[in-house]
């Protein structure tokens, strides 16, 4: 169960992921940057993707990547409330550069949590997008 990945693991299982959608959309592996490291002040995001120039851009970038340049938080263990992720995960500085700029932020969490949670979550989020034009 995804679940019960540690968080070192979880994160790898999600990169790899990320990487391998990179890969099926022909989408080159140097704009994923995979390199952020748990213990290290990284701004509250684990993975990013970089803006491709005309002539790298896949042809359709399917369904499950943002188009363009995006960035990503991976959350293992307990899925904390909106209001916490708010008040702490979602004011980290590259969470909030990413946001400013009007980059997809995609936050992904192991824990099962209930179509009301994530509700709340996707609104949290929006808000934050609103205030920031």
């Amino acid at each position: 169960m995804i679940g019960t990945l540690p968080g070192h693991d979880f994160t790898l299982f999600c990169n790899d992921l990320v990487r391998a959608e990179a890969s099926r959309i022909r989408l080159a592996q140097p704009f994923v940057d995979d390199t952020v490291r748990e213990t290290a002040p990284d701004g509250g995001v684990d993975l990013t993707i970089g803006e491709p120039d005309a002539m790298d851009r896949p042809t359709s970038w399917g369904d499950w990547l943002p188009e363009g340049a995006s960035a990503w938080q991976y959350k293992s263990g307990k899925c904390p409330p909106a209001k916490k992720l708010v008040e702490v995960e979602f004011q980290k500085w590259k969470v909030l550069e990413t946001i400013s700029r009007g980059y997809p932020y995609c936050f992904l969490t192991a824990d099962s949590i209930s179509p009301t949670k994530a509700e709340r979550i996707k609104n949290a989020l929006e808000e934050i997008y609103r205030a920031h034009g």
